[in-house]
C-alpha cells in the first residue's frame, strides 16, 4: 500500500501535474489499507477455535477495510488525468471491487441474519447448537448446515477476489525499479578516533589476562608489571589488591574489574573492542 501511494506521486510529478489535495487523500487510502492488514494479521496469528472473538474482529477489519481501500483507489484512478492504470483495468477492478463488496454483504447477511437457516414444524427457528472447541461443524441434515455453507463458501469467494485485485497492481509496478536507499558512513571526530585507538591499544596488552589477574604478577600476565597496573587502576579504578581468579562471584563483589575473562584470545581486536564497550 505504502509503494502504490509513492507511485502515485511519483507518477503525476514526473508528467508535471499538480495534484494538491489528492495528495493527503492517497495518504488517508494508504493508512486505510495498512488498517486492513492488521486486520488480516490478526486472523492468521489468532485462530478460530481458542481465539474466535479475535479472529472474527480482524476478519472484519480486514474485508471491511480492503473493500474501502478498492473504492478510494478507484475514485482517485477515475478522478485525476492522465491515469496511472489503463483504462480497461481500472474497468476491471471496479468490476471485481462490485463483486467483493456484494460478497461482503452477503457473507454479513448470513453471519447474522441466517437467512438459510431451516424452520422447524411450527415456523420457528431452532436454537443454534454450541461447539466445545468454537469451530462450526453441521450436517447435511442440519437446518444451520445451508447457511453455514453460504457463509463458508461466499467468504473463500471474497478472498479469492481479493487477491484478484491485488494481483491487477502488478501492471503499475511492471514499469517500475526500486532503489535500496542510499547509506553513507560519516567519519567518526577526532575525540572518537582517540578513545577507539586506546581502546585497542588497551586490549591488544590485556588479550592474553584470562581468568587470571594478579597485580605485579608479570609471568602470570606475560606482560610488563606497569601493564596491569595501568589496566587494573588507571581504566577501571584503584584496588588494592588483583584476584588471581575472575569468577562470576568475584564480578558481583567487585563489579569494576575488567571482564577480559570473556574475550577470547583469539579474537580479532575490532571484535574485543565491540564487546568490551557494549559489555
Amino acid at each position: 500500500m505504502f509503494l502504490i501511494h509513492r507511485l502515485t506521486l511519483e507518477f503525476y510529478a514526473n508528467e508535471g501535474r499538480e495534484i494538491g489535495s489528492w495528495r493527503l487523500y492517497s495518504f488517508l487510502v494508504m493508512l486505510l489499507g495498512w488498517l486492513s492488514a492488521i486486520g488480516g494479521s490478526l486472523v492468521a496469528n489468532f485462530q478460530e477455535g481458542p481465539q474466535l472473538a479475535t479472529h472474527n474482529t480482524g476478519a472484519f477489519i480486514f474485508f471491511i477495510g480492503i473493500t474501502l481501500y478498492f473504492w478510494g483507489q478507484l475514485l482517485m484512478a477515475y478522478s485525476l488525468k492522465p491515469g496511472l492504470s489503463p483504462i480497461h483495468l481500472t474497468n476491471v477492478r471496479l468490476l471485481l471491487t462490485f463483486t467483493i463488496t456484494g460478497l461482503v454483504i452477503f457473507h454479513m447477511v448470513c453471519l447474522f441474519a441466517e437467512p438459510f437457516v431451516g424452520k422447524d414444524a411450527n415456523g420457528n427457528t431452532p436454537v443454534k447448537p454450541t461447539f466445545p472447541n468454537n469451530i462450526e461443524r453441521y450436517n447435511s441434515s442440519s437446518p444451520f448446515y445451508s447457511n453455514h455453507l453460504a457463509s463458508t463458501t461466499s467468504e473463500w469467494i471474497l478472498a479469492l477476489m481479493i487477491e484478484f485485485v491485488i494481483l491487477t497492481f502488478c501492471y503499475d509496478f511492471s514499469w517500475t525499479v526500486l532503489h535500496a536507499p542510499k547509506m553513507e558512513q560519516l567519519e567518526l571526530p577526532d575525540e572518537e578516533k582517540t578513545n577507539e585507538t586506546d581502546l585497542r591499544s588497551r586490549f591488544e596488552t590485556s588479550s592474553r589476562a584470562i581468568d587470571a589477574y594478579d597485580y605485579g604478577n608479570s609471568s602470570l600476565l606475560h606482560l610488563p608489571v606497569s601493564q596491569p597496573a595501568y589496566i587494573a587502576t588507571s581504566a577501571y579504578g584503584t584496588y588494592s589488591r588483583q584476584p588471581r581468579d575472575y569468577s562470576s562471584t568475584l564480578e558481583r563483589s567487585n563489579p569494576g574489574l575488567p571482564r577480559v575473562d570473556r574475550i577470547h584470545p583469539g579474537m580479532p581486536t575490532i571484535y574485543r573492542s565491540y564487546f568490551k564497550r557494549h559489555s
